[in-house]
């Protein structure tokens, strides 16, 4: 009898169906039992969650509200267990349309993804909100309203912390103020181009994403010229074509895409190019985009 597959040297004396009982019970103990759907779900976010960390030194928390929350928002819910592997997944999509450089000039460390976010300010008092930028590394999305309004929330919060580190340091103040005054000057009428506090709360009643106006890329870009900048990025990186074609057909818009574009390129040390825009709109930039070896390897 040959028993090399099993590795087991049965004595002569033993019966057949021994030596098989035997060979069967050492199978049965390398037979791998397949994961279940859940299981595979919970190990492509472990998987998620190291891949943000290790390459782009972020954190996700999807906690309780906390004490700390309390200094930026009034209220959060922590995501649904079912829910927690796509929102990572979307995350991880959203994050890798960045270079590492880029995320690294946001000072962004950890991200929040939360349910029911609420916080009071230009929105008023409690209202709820789709994102929180804190300036402070850590940054909010609230996953309530869908997976791609997420990631809408996600880019329009990344380019509020790249704003906001621009404006840090000893001669913050002055940068900013230089800084909304450019761009103010690419309004036709500066600051009286976006609506009062008040006009904004009674077209907000009826949502004004979807209310275009001139120069701007839709209503919620006409509250004020840092929304403006935000709204701007987050349709460039969700919808590059829809805001290319915008771009084409509104000369004051124009202007303002341009200039997303160079802070872009700025603040990612010169990585999210042109180039880079063209192969987004081409659908050329997935996840290991920023990672493959683009250089010609030279003959020896």
């Amino acid at each position: 009898m040959n028993e090399a597959k099993t590795g087991i040297e049965a004595p002569a004396s033993l019966p057949t169906r021994v030596v098989k009982a035997v060979r069967n019970f050492f199978a049965e103990q390398t037979t791998e039992v397949p994961l279940t759907q859940a299981e595979t779900r919970q190990r492509k976010m472990e998987s998620d969650l190291l891949f943000l960390k290790n390459t782009y030194n972020l954190d996700v928390d999807m906690g309780y509200l906390s004490e700390n929350d309390k200094r930026y928002v009034n209220f959060c819910m922590p995501p649904r267990d079912y829910e927690r592997p796509d929102i990572v997944r979307a995350l991880t999509e959203a994050v890798t349309k960045y270079p590492p450089e880029y995320v690294e000039y946001t000072k962004v460390k950890t991200v929040r993804l939360v349910r029911d976010l609420k916080a009071s300010g230009v929105f008023g008092e409690n209202a709820s909100i789709l994102g929180a930028s804190t300036g402070t590394g850590l940054m909010y999305v609230n996953v309530a309203a869908g997976i791609p309004i997420a990631k809408q929330a996600f880019h329009h919060e990344m380019f509020h912390e790249g704003d906001a580190v621009f404006g840090s340091g000893i001669f913050g103040s002055a940068k900013t103020i230089l800084f909304n005054c450019s761009w103010l000057g690419l309004n036709p009428n500066g600051y009286k181009d976006y609506m009062d506090p008040e006009q904004y709360g009674k077209l907000n009643e009826f949502g004004t994403y979807f209310l275009q106006r001139a120069g701007f890329v839709s209503g919620d870009a006409a509250i004020n010229e840092k929304e403006d900048r935000a709204v701007t990025a987050e349709g460039v990186m969700t919808n590059t074509m829809g805001v290319k074609r915008l771009a084409d057909q509104d000369p004051v818009f124009f202007k303002k895409m341009r200039r997303i574009l160079k802070l872009f390129k700025q603040r990612s040390n010169g990585r999210m190019d042109l180039n880079y825009f063209n192969d987004l709109i081409a659908g050329r930039v997935g996840e290991d985009y920023w990672f493959k070896d683009k250089t010609p390897i030279k003959a020896a």
